[in-house]
């Protein structure tokens, strides 16, 4: 996650995430794995505007 929703915290933001992915993998055969440095294949960014 490069940017988190003002609204949350950045452990909410995380926790949330985790789930939507988890549930994302249980229906798909996907997986997914968090990376804390480099380029992922998936990037996630809270914006506005």
């Amino acid at each position: 996650i490069s940017k988190y929703a003002p609204s949350m915290t950045s452990a909410e933001v995380n926790k949330a995430v985790e789930m939507a992915l988890q549930a994302w993998s249980s229906a798909v055969p996907l997986s997914f794995a968090r990376i804390n440095s480099g380029e992922a294949d998936i990037m996630i960014s809270f914006e506005t505007g």
